[in-house]
């Protein structure tokens, strides 16, 4: 009867601390307006021709072979 008692209050002692939160626990107000601000969208830094890549005079595409040299 002894041990169930201990057993009893340490499981209720790791049940307190155990819940992982950290400062006071609160509810959270009622609804409340939530106000958002539109961002700016970052201006283009490249011109849409400079967007497509294109191979150097000397590179090779992976399906060719290597150009001597």
């Amino acid at each position: 009867m002894r041990g169930l008692i201990r057993l009893a209050l340490l499981f209720a002692a790791l049940a307190t601390i155990a819940c992982g939160q950290k400062g006071a626990l609160y509810l959270p107000q009622a609804e409340s307006e939530i106000i958002t601000r539109p961002t700016q969208t970052p201006a283009a830094t490249q011109s849409p021709d400079a967007t497509t890549e294109t191979p150097a005079p000397d590179a090779t595409t992976p399906d060719e072979p290597p150009r001597p040299q």
